[in-house]
C-alpha cells in the first residue's frame, strides 16, 4: 500500500510541556507484510508481521545517558549515550526486528531536550518500527516523585506526544476532541491547576493494548488507580481471550509502592490483581510481566515457570545490585517464546565489541550464546476458547 503526500489527520504544536515540538499523526490502515508510506519527501517502508506470526522485540527501561537532571551514574564507565544509539542501529538493522519499548524513566528528561537528542541519532531503520513507551516516575516528577514536584515538572504530558501510542483515552475523547483528530486526553492542564505534588494527567493516555504478531502487550501507568484503570484491563483482556496469542505481557515502570506509584498499582501487583478479574483470570502464567525502576536485571518473579522480568539497569545505579547495563531480547519465532537477556557491561566485565561484532555478522539472533535464557516456553494459542466477547479495536 503506497501512500502520497501523507494526510496527517492531527497536526498541533504541543499543548502543556515540550511546547517546541510539534506533533503530525494518523491512524492507518496496514496491510500484513510491507507497507511504504511517503512523508516528508522520505519513503518509509513499515513492516507489519503477520498475525500469530513470530516478532522479535528490544527492550530497556530507566535508560540514561545524562546528568543534566539526576545523576546518571555510569553515563561515563559504561559509555551509555554512544553505545545505546549504536546498538539500536545496528540491531534495527535486520529486517527480521519488529518492536523497540522502553519501561519508563525515559532517560530522566524534564523538557524532552534528551530524548531528541537521543533520537536524532537514531536510523530510519529504528524509527520504522514499533514503539511502545510507558510512564515512569522520573517522567512526571524529574526529581523522582510528588514530594519534590515542581512547576516544570512533566507529569508524562510532553512524554505521550513525543511517544505517540494509540491509548484508551483515543475511544474516549473522540466523540467531545476539540481538535480535530485529537487521540489524547488535556483536559488536565497542570499550570492552571497548580497541584505539583500529584499527577497531573489522565491514566488513560497511557493504557495500552494490543497484538502484534503472536504476543499481546498491555501498557499502563501505575500512577493512575486501579479502580480508574479497571474496566479498561477487563476490556483488554476480553481482547485478548479472543485474539488469543501465545503470551501476554503486563508492561509497566514501578516494581513496587511510592515514588508516585499508587498503592496496588506496581507492575507485580497489577498483574495479581487482573488475575483476579473474571475477565482475565484464565490468562494464568501466560500472563507475564516486565518493569524496572529498580535499577537491576534479574527475574524478579517463577512460578511454574518465569512470569515476571525486572529490566532496568541501563545507566543508573542501585544498592540492591551490582551494577549493570543491559536489556532483553524477546523472539516468538520458531514456535517457541524466549527472552533474551543481555548484558553489555558490569562492574567487572564488558561484551560490547564482541555483541557488536556478532550483530554485524548475523543480527541478534545469531548472538543468543551471549545471553542468558530467562524464559523458553512453546508458542501455542492460549487454552481457553472465550465466547461473546467483545472484540475492542
Amino acid at each position: 500500500m503506497e501512500v502520497k503526500d501523507f494526510n496527517f489527520t492531527y497536526q498541533q504544536q504541543f499543548r502543556y510541556r515540550w511546547t517546541d515540538n510539534f506533533l503530525h499523526s494518523a491512524l492507518v490502515d496496514a496491510k500484513v507484510g510491507t507497507n511504504v508510506f511517503s512523508i516528508g519527501g522520505h519513503e518509509l517502508q513499515v513492516e507489519l508481521p503477520a498475525e500469530n506470526g513470530g516478532i522479535r522485540a528490544l527492550f530497556w527501561s530507566d535508560p540514561c545517558f545524562s546528568s543534566k537532571w539526576i545523576t546518571c551514574a555510569y553515563a561515563e564507565k559504561f559509555q551509555t549515550f554512544p553505545r545505546s544509539v549504536a546498538m539500536l542501529n545496528n540491531i534495527f538493522a535486520d529486517p527480521t526486528m519488529d518492536m523497540f519499548s522502553i519501561l519508563g524513566d525515559n532517560f530522566y528528561d524534564q523538557t524532552g531536550e534528551l530524548a531528541k537528542t537521543l533520537f536524532n541519532q537514531l536510523s530510519l531503520d529504528v524509527k520504522r518500527r514499533f514503539l511502545l513507551v510507558v510512564n515512569g516516575n522520573h517522567d512526571n516528577w524529574v526529581c523522582g516523585g510528588p514530594n519534590c514536584g515542581g512547576s516544570e515538572d512533566n507529569f508524562g504530558i510532553g512524554q505521550m506526544q513525543y511517544y505517540t501510542a494509540d491509548p484508551v483515552a483515543s475511544r474516549l475523547v473522540s466523540d467531545n476532541a476539540l481538535v480535530s483528530g485529537e487521540f489524547m486526553d488535556f483536559s488536565v492542564d497542570p499550570d492552571a491547576r497548580k497541584a505539583w505534588k500529584s499527577f497531573q494527567n489522565v491514566g488513560t493516555n497511557f493504557l495500552v493494548y494490543h497484538k502484534l504478531g503472536n504476543v499481546g502487550f498491555l501498557g499502563f501507568t501505575g500512577a493512575a488507580t486501579f479502580q480508574e484503570m479497571k474496566p479498561y484491563f477487563a476490556e483488554a483482556c476480553d481482547y485478548f481471550m479472543q485474539t488469543k496469542p501465545a503470551v501476554v505481557f503486563l508492561l509497566g515502570h514501578w516494581n513496587t509502592d511510592g515514588m508516585g506509584c499508587t498503592g496496588g498499582m506496581s507492575v507485580p501487583d497489577v498483574r495479581k490483581e487482573l488475575l483476579g478479574l473474571s475477565q482475565c483470570s484464565a490468562l494464568g502464567n501466560r500472563l507475564k510481566y516486565m518493569d524496572g525502576h529498580e535499577h537491576c536485571n534479574y527475574v524478579q518473579a517463577n512460578t511454574t515457570e518465569p512470569v515476571g522480568f525486572m529490566i532496568g539497569a541501563h545507566g543508573m545505579d542501585d544498592g540492591e545490585c551490582k551494577a549493570q547495563y543491559g536489556f532483553l531480547y524477546l523472539d516468538s519465532t520458531a514456535g517457541r517464546v524466549r527472552l533474551y537477556y543481555f548484558e553489555v557491561a558490569s562492574e567487572t566485565s564488558d561484551q560490547y565489541e564482541a555483541l557488536m561484532a556478532c550483530v554485524s555478522k548475523g543480527g541478534l539472533a545469531a548472538c543468543t550464546g551471549m545471553a542468558s535464557v530467562w524464559l523458553d516456553i512453546p508458542a501455542t494459542d492460549l487454552p481457553v476458547v472465550a465466547t461473546d466477547l467483545p472484540v475492542v479495536v
